[in-house]
This record gives structure tokens, sequence and C-alpha cells, in this order.
């Protein structure tokens, strides 16, 4: 149980991490002087605008949650009579995240907190297999429903960022 709990706070750790990178990776740099290069009259004064580096960011970022969210559920409801309803209920949590940082990363979150969720929430604990004919039914509705609900109301890469 200990090497679990050791193995989840690192998992953690590393989520917050990388969240905490990408989040000052969004900055958009501050020059000091304005400056022309030699290659095609490129301004170093002047940020790229193409949102690449933010739609990276956004997904990694989305995707990070997701998966922060679901090790929380899992360690919450681990001996809770409701587990195998968590997967349904999680879906609000992908509606939320691909709202907020788009389709792509609805996707990935609804695909890595499904395996976290198998994981480390249903029987045998640390296996992808779910012994409970239920808890699988229910993780592949949530699976099929987050990926529906990504497509279908998530926030495009063209459309305007909120913050």
């Amino acid at each position: 149980m200990t090497l679990y709990l050791l193995s989840v706070a690192a998992l953690v750790s590393t989520g917050l991490g990388l969240l905490l990178f990408f989040h000052y990776a969004r900055r958009k740099p501050k020059f000091a002087h304005s400056s022309k290069s030699a290659r095609a009259g490129f301004d170093i004064s002047k940020p790229l605008n193409d949102g690449s580096a933010l739609l990276h960011s956004d997904v990694a970022s989305g995707t990070i949650y997701c998966a922060a969210i679901a090790i929380f559920l899992s360690l919450l409801f681990n001996s809770s009579e409701f587990k195998s309803y968590v997967p349904i209920a999680f879906l609000a949590v992908v509606l939320a995240i691909a709202k907020r940082f788009g389709k792509i990363a609805g996707s990935l979150g609804t695909a890595f907190s499904g395996l976290i969720l198998a994981a480390f929430l249903f029987e045998p604990i640390r296996s992808l297999a779910v012994f409970s004919p239920e808890a699988r039914i229910n993780l592949g509705w949530m699976f099929l429903g987050g990926f529906v609900i990504s497509y279908f109301f998530g926030r495009s890469k063209d459309a305007p960022n909120s913050d």
C-alpha cells in the first residue's frame, strides 16, 4: 500500500510540475530591444502569433487536469460502494475540460483517465483488467461518452481563448 501511495504521489507531483512548466511557457516573451533578424524580416520583438505553443500547452494542461482528477477520485472512492459509477460521473469533468482546453485535451483526458480509473479504482488494482461487469460497462460508456462530448462540445483550435 505504501508503494501504491508513493507511486500516486510521484505521478501527481510530475503532473503538477508539467502543469507549472506549461503555464509559464504560455506567457508571451517580453524583449527589451527591437532588432530585426537577417531571416526574412523576422522581428524578434514581436512574439509569434500562430497559437501553436498555446494549443500544445492547453492540450497538455487539460490532459494533466483530467489525469490528476482521476487519481484523486480513485483514492477517494477506492473503498466506496459507489465506485462503479465514478466513470459516468467523470463525464462532467470531461465536459469541463473539453469546453476550456479543447477537443484534443478532452479526448486525451478521457483516454488517460479511463486507464487510470481501470488500473487504480477497480479490482484487480494495478491492472487494466476489470472484474466487475458493471464497472466494465460504465468504463466503456465513459470512453464513448467522453470522446463524443469532447468532439461535440469541445473548443476548437481557432476559437478565441476565454482568458
